[in-house]
């Protein structure tokens, strides 16, 4: 069962994911070295979530850049079929 500074603490890291969670393993972790299943659990959900971020931000990245260079190579083509005609 948890205390209440514990149970604080956990309501702490529900609040928002990212900053909560830190300042919940840094607060929790203040006196000691050792991390509990609980704050395994909330380091893991963290690191999923901000992987998981920084993932869709490189493929929304990615997807920009395909379509400027494609845009791009589509209008050079309309261009020289159309000085042909």
């Amino acid at each position: 069962m948890h205390t209440a500074e514990e149970k604080a603490a956990l309501a702490v890291y529900v609040c928002e994911p990212g900053y909560c969670t830190l300042h919940y393993l840094n607060s929790a972790r203040a006196g000691r070295q050792v991390y509990t299943a609980e704050e395994k659990a909330a380091l893991a959900m963290y690191n999923f979530e901000e992987n998981k971020r920084k993932e869709q931000k490189i493929l929304a990245d990615m997807q920009s850049l395909v379509h400027r260079t494609l845009g791009e190579d589509e209008e050079e083509e309309a261009e020289a079929g159309a000085g042909q005609g």
